[in-house]
């Protein structure tokens, strides 16, 4: 594969047909250099032997889109995007993907693996999963808009039309005995309506995660300038175990998510798999987001009376939520 400054458009896929969106996304790709990350995708075709595609991360999405759309599939959708819908396009689209990367390719062609600190490995899955979301929100007419490391949330998706306008964030755990999230503060802008927030907190109709639970696999060993890796000599510090769409108050626990930071926690399961169905406390409103904002927004006060979710649904502050 060429270095990143000199990648190369590719010819159209045999037996394929030429359509504008497919030379769309081959220029896009060309463009990207930002990301000189290596990827492994795996991808499974009835009657025919498993292959594995090494690749940069910059161009890996790109080219699945590029072979896998069709015009007919382009069509914009009118009405604002629910998320079942953004969950259903989102697996059909990444389907076959291993999410691995090897790590950070130089121009030298060296590789210098990535270790498995899940900062380092949630600003991975951003980049995978970031092509991604642009192209459902173009189907529905949204525009993407991205954050800075300090500021919520990681994607805002707004529809030109209605101005309907959803927050998705990406969050990563790696899979233990007990698995908990942190899912953003709750001292800012629950509590001062613009504080560390792309948007007013009150403009935003959703607020979704996309989580990834991984298993963390053995690092590479250490190398100097006479052993530094090559191209496919390095294996992926982790293993994605679990993805899962919900939207962020199904998924909301009673407690802080990391010791003495003020970060919303999440469920704590056992299960990797459990996250992308079990229905946590706020659930058993019929205005669940609203309970859980209010709940939050006082957190130091309502966490010493209430501890689990029979003690939060008597509470006579969210009687009005049920």
């Amino acid at each position: 594969m060429a270095s990143p400054g000199s990648i190369k458009l590719r010819r159209n896929p045999p037996g394929a047909q030429v359509h504008s969106q497919w030379m769309r996304l081959q220029l896009e790709a060309a463009r990207l250099e930002a990301w000189s990350c290596r990827a492994s995708s795996t991808r499974t075709c009835a009657g025919a032997k498993s292959s594995n595609v090494t690749c940069l991360i910059a161009l890996a999405p790109f080219a699945l889109l590029a072979r896998n759309q069709s015009p007919a599939r382009e069509a914009s959708m009118t009405g604002p995007l629910d998320i079942q819908a953004c969950s259903k396009q989102f697996f059909s689209l990444t389907n076959g993907w291993t999410w691995e990367v090897e790590g950070f390719l130089d121009k030298q062609d060296n590789v210098h693996p990535i270790d498995s600190d899940t900062k380092v490995i949630s600003t991975v899955f951003e980049r995978f999963a970031s092509p991604v979301l642009r192209s459902i929100a173009k189907r529905h007419s949204y525009v993407v808009e991205l954050s800075n490391q300090t500021t919520y949330p990681d994607f805002t998706l707004t529809q030109v039309s209605s101005k309907h306008r959803i927050a998705i964030d990406i969050k990563t755990t790696y899979e233990s005995s007990q698995m908990v999230f942190t899912l953003g503060g709750y001292s800012s802008f629950l509590r001062n309506n613009t504080k560390n927030i792309l948007y007013p907190y009150d403009s935003y109709a959703e607020h979704w995660i996309i989580g990834f639970i991984y298993a963390q696999q053995p690092p590479y060993p250490a190398y100097d300038l006479e052993t530094m890796p090559k191209r496919s000599q390095i294996w992926c510090p982790y293993q994605v175990k679990s993805i899962f769409v919900r939207k962020k108050h199904e998924i909301c626990g009673l407690r802080a998510g990391s010791g003495n930071t003020k970060n919303i926690g999440s469920v704590r399961l056992t299960n990797a798999f459990e996250f992308a169905t079990h229905q946590g406390p706020f659930t058993r409103f019929t205005r669940g987001k609203e309970a859980c904002d209010q709940y939050w927004r006082g957190y130091e006060s309502y966490s010493s009376v209430i501890s689990s979710t029979s003690e939060l649904v008597r509470h006579a502050d969210f009687q009005e939520f049920v």
